[in-house]
C-alpha cells in the first residue's frame, strides 16, 4: 500500500482586477481570508501590482514568485511558505503557437507560471503550475492548455505536479452555453494526462461548486456565458486528504468575484 507524510495545504485564488470596494477596501478583505485560512502554496489570478502587500502582511512567512508581468499585473503569481519550501527553479510560459507573449487563438494574452520547489521536510520536489486560461476563445483555452501539458510532459515527466488555476471550463454548469460537449474538452485532457480533480476525488457524491458568483455569493443568477465551476486544483503524483470551497464573506462584502479552493496533499513515500 502507499504511505503519506507531512502533509501539506494549497491554494487557488483568483483575486480579481475589479478593485468594486476600492483599492485598499479589497485588498484588506483578502487578506483576511489569507489569514483565517493560513496554506503553504497559493496559487493567484489577476493578482494586480496594488494587493502585493496582502500575503506578506497576512502571513510573515510567505514569499512571491511574480511572474511576468503584463500590464498592471503579474502572470499568475504563486506565494509559498518560506519556511517549508524552496524553489529550485522557476518562470512564466506564454500561451502561444510560438511561445511569446502576444494574442493566440482568438483569445487574450495568457501564460501560466510555474515553479519547483524543495519540500525542507521531505526533500521531495514538486512542480506547481499557475493557470488562467481564456475567458472567451474554447480554441485559446484547448490549445493553451497542450502547451502546458506538453511542458509538463517534456520537463518534469517524473515529478509530482500540482496543477491549479481559473480554467474559464465549466463542467457543472446547466447553462445552454455549455451544451456542446467540445467545451469540457480542457478538463478531459486533464484527466487523459493522469491528473486528478481534488474536488472529485474527496466529494464522491457532490458535484463540483459554482466557483465564480460575480461579488454576489450565493445570490449569484449566472452571467452569460454560464460561468460555473472553473476553479482547477489538480495533482499528480500525490495523495489528496481534503479539498474544500472557501465562501468567507468579511464583514458581510465578498473578497473577490470567486470564492478561492483549498486543498490538503501529501507525498507518496513508499509502496507495499
Amino acid at each position: 500500500m502507499n504511505e503519506t507524510t507531512d502533509l501539506f495545504s494549497v491554494m487557488t485564488f483568483n483575486v480579481g482586477l475589479q478593485d468594486r470596494l476600492g483599492g485598499a477596501e479589497r485588498k484588506r478583505l483578502v487578506e483576511e481570508v489569507l489569514r483565517k485560512h493560513p496554506v503553504d502554496i497559493i496559487g493567484f489570478q489577476e493578482f494586480a501590482i496594488n494587493k502585493f502587500d496582502v500575503v506578506e502582511r497576512a502571513r510573515t512567512n510567505m514569499k512571491l514568485i511574480l511572474g511576468e508581468p503584463a500590464g498592471d499585473i503579474y502572470i499568475n503569481t504563486i506565494a509559498y511558505n518560506g519556511d517549508r519550501f524552496d524553489v529550485l527553479q522557476t518562470a512564466t510560459i506564454w500561451l502561444s503557437p510560438d511561445g511569446k507573449y502576444g494574442r493566440a487563438w482568438e483569445g487574450a494574452e495568457r501564460g501560466a507560471t510555474w515553479a519547483l520547489f524543495k519540500d525542507r521536510t521531505t526533500s521531495n520536489q514538486v512542480l506547481m503550475m499557475n493557470v488562467h486560461l481564456d475567458n472567451k476563445s474554447a480554441l485559446a483555452r484547448a490549445e493553451g492548455l497542450k502547451v502546458i501539458l506538453s511542458f509538463i510532459g517534456s520537463k518534469f515527466s517524473d515529478v509530482p505536479v500540482i496543477f491549479v488555476g481559473d480554467s474559464n471550463t465549466s463542467i457543472a454548469s446547466h447553462h445552454p452555453s455549455w451544451k456542446e460537449e467540445k467545451l469540457k474538452e480542457p478538463y478531459d485532457m486533464m484527466l487523459r494526462a493522469g491528473f486528478k480533480d481534488c474536488w472529485v476525488e474527496t466529494h464522491a457524491e457532490v458535484p463540483r461548486p459554482r466557483t465564480f458568483h460575480g461579488f454576489q455569493g450565493p445570490h449569484f443568477q449566472g452571467d452569460e456565458w454560464g460561468t460555473y465551476d472553473t476553479e482547477w486544483i489538480f495533482i499528480r503524483g500525490l495523495c489528496i486528504e481534503s479539498c474544500e470551497l472557501i465562501e468567507d464573506q468579511v464583514e458581510d462584502k465578498w473578497p473577490s468575484d470567486h470564492f478561492p479552493m483549498k486543498a490538503i496533499l501529501g507525498f507518496y513515500t513508499s509502496s507495499k
